[in-house]
Order: C-alpha cells, then structure tokens, then sequence
C-alpha cells in the first residue's frame, strides 16, 4: 500500500498533466488517512475532511500556493478541479 502512493505521488509530481485529469473510478486503495498522508506528502496543508464517492475517490479542498485548491485522490493519485 505505501509502495501505491509513493508511486502514485512520484506520477503525480513529475508529471503534473496527470495532476488535473479525471479521477479513476475502481474503487479505494486508500482509507482517509492514508488519502490524507498522500496530500500532505505532496505539499498540501490545511486539508480539509476527505469524503469518499461512491466510485471510491476522496474529495476535500486543501491549501497550495497561497491558494485553497478542490482536491481529490483517486487510484492514479491527485488531482484537483
């Protein structure tokens, strides 16, 4: 499971085209406070409760850059609307 989201983080990261698209919709790996680490390890502060969907992402808002961001962490990792 930590080996998921350090590659999901690492995706994420590296890669930010990934950062803004749709969420995967197969279910949850991660429990909220696993979701939780994910944002936090990604830089994000101030997080919000995380509600998880009926397709198993997580949705919250939490601050980025000054700025509070719509956040979500899905199989793939984060994005944000």
């Amino acid at each position: 499971m930590i080996r998921a989201l350090i590659i999901a983080g690492v995706i994420a990261v590296s890669a930010p085209a990934f950062a803004d698209t749709a969420p995967v919709e197969r279910g949850a790996l991660f429990t909220e406070k696993q979701a939780r680490q994910h944002l936090v390890h990604l830089g994000y502060t101030d997080i919000s409760q995380l509600t998880r969907d009926e397709k198993g992402v997580w949705h919250g808002s939490a601050l980025k850059g000054g700025k509070t961001l719509a956040v979500a962490v899905d199989l793939k990792g984060t994005f944000k609307r």
